[in-house]
């Protein structure tokens, strides 16, 4: 933690450091990859990371035939085909992390949303799922 953190932890009343406590650390890399195959849009995560290792192979495909061609203009030809692919797959990934992202914003506002429940008294308890 850093030192704002440990701020504002001192500044909460033992009743919030609890439910802060219950809501544990930030999941790592890991877990926000799995959460976004647990998703709404696991179809198109699980689309998205399928179209990646194709595209990939595609991309070595092209580097291979690049690296053996004659001539300078089919090598170019072959270059452009490998920035194409590889346009391809940093956008999808760039989606994949979108998705993430959103995951972890909705998870933030649940977080939100269930201290905002504790506090007007309309949950039960910090593990109470909505």
């Amino acid at each position: 933690m850093n030192r704002i953190d440990d701020q504002i932890r001192a500044a909460l009343s033992d009743e919030d450091r609890r439910l802060l406590d219950q809501f544990g650390d930030e999941p790592g890399l890991f877990e926000l990859v799995a959460a976004s195959f647990r998703s709404k849009m696991r179809f198109f995560v699980i689309a998205t990371y399928a179209l990646v290792f194709v595209l990939l192979g595609v991309t070595i495909w092209f580097l291979i035939e690049m690296l053996n061609a004659q001539d300078a203009l089919s090598a170019v030809k072959w270059g452009v085909g490998i920035a194409w692919t590889t346009l391809g797959i940093s956008m999808l990934k760039m989606w994949n992390w979108m998705q993430m992202n959103h995951q972890a914003t909705l998870r933030e506002l649940k977080r939100i949303e269930l201290q905002i429940a504790m506090r007007d008294g309309r949950a039960a308890s910090p593990t109470t799922e909505r």
